[in-house]
Formats: C-alpha cells, sequence, structure tokens
C-alpha cells in the first residue's frame, strides 16, 4: 500500500446563534464530516443530529426564541486525516475558547445500536447521571433512560464514566478542548 502526498484545502463550517443573556458564553456542539468507509455511525449519525439540531434551532429563532448563552455549531473537516479542521480552529482560538467556552459536545458517533454509551470529562459525570434519571426512555415503557441504561449494563457501576476511554470517534476535539481549558 503506498500513500498519496498533497496539498488540498479543508473548510470547517460553522453556525453561530448569539446568545441573549450571555453572547460572551459558548456552549459548542460539533461533529467531523469526513469518514474512512461508509460512515453510518462515525461520522454520519453525527452528521444526522446535527443537522437535525441546526434545523431545529432555525425553527425556534422563527418563534422568537434566543438561547441564553452562544450556541456554536460546528462541523469539522479533515478529522480522519490527523484531526486537522478542529485542531487547527482550537489552536487558532485558543484564547477565546479558554475564557469563553462553557462545553463541547461532540456527536460523531450519536446512533450505534440499543443502549446509552455516553463518554465525558469527570467534571460531567454526575450532571449526565442526574439527567438521564430524569428523561423517559422512549423504548422502554415505564422506566427512565437512567434506569434503562443500569439494566441494560447489568448494575455496571455509571461512575466509571469518569475512567471511561473515549472512543477513537471523539477524540478529534476532546484533546485541544482539554488543552485550552
Amino acid at each position: 500500500m503506498q500513500g498519496e502526498e498533497k496539498m488540498a484545502n479543508i473548510s470547517d463550517v460553522f453556525a453561530v446563534i448569539k446568545g441573549l443573556e450571555e453572547p460572551d458564553r459558548y456552549v459548542l456542539l460539533g461533529n467531523h464530516r469526513d469518514a474512512w468507509t461508509y460512515g453510518a455511525v462515525d461520522p454520519n449519525s453525527g452528521t444526522a443530529v446535527l443537522l437535525d439540531v441546526a434545523r431545529r434551532y432555525a425553527y425556534l429563532l422563527g418563534l422568537g426564541w434566543r438561547p441564553r448563552r452562544t450556541i456554536v455549531l460546528c462541523s469539522w473537516d479533515a478529522e480522519e486525516f490527523g484531526m486537522i479542521g478542529s485542531t487547527e480552529w482550537v489552536e487558532e482560538n485558543i484564547m477565546n475558547l479558554g475564557s469563553k467556552a462553557i462545553a463541547y459536545l461532540n456527536v460523531d458517533c450519536a446512533a450505534q445500536g440499543p443502549g446509552l454509551f455516553p463518554s465525558a470529562t469527570p467534571q460531567l459525570d454526575d450532571l449526565l447521571i442526574d439527567i438521564t434519571k430524569k428523561v423517559k426512555d422512549p423504548d422502554a415503557q415505564g422506566m427512565t433512560v437512567y434506569e434503562e441504561w443500569t439494566t441494560r449494563n447489568k448494575g455496571v457501576n455509571v461512575r466509571l464514566l469518569s475512567t471511561s476511554v473515549f472512543f477513537l470517534c471523539s477524540l478529534h476535539i476532546y484533546f485541544a478542548f482539554v488543552l485550552c481549558t
């Protein structure tokens, strides 16, 4: 196997919804859009989620809604070739992100079969657990997402999220953001 060496342009794509109360604080939602193979899980399930979230935000904006903080929707290019798009953007914006970014939600692998497979920095473990206790599971009648999650995992200690290894599909931006905060 012989690789090809060439220069190519890449394009990251962004949508920014300015916050009403804290416009200088950012919540980012992102996904890369290139894939090595067919990309059903990584990244196309995330692309579908990102585009649907954008569509729903557009609808809410049409009704006059505004978010509290600025929301940035990020579509990264060249992730599979070395995490180039997201890393370069973070490096260019590191000072701004370090002082203004509240959270980055990565949706590269948004759907991959039954069950919930979250990964998060340790600071988000309690929040993730609390939220799943409040959301009804659409596939398990009468159960919360938390109850179905712990039942499916046969009592696995969900607190292990703090030591879980991020799947490759979510590494591309995680390291860049952790380094800037």
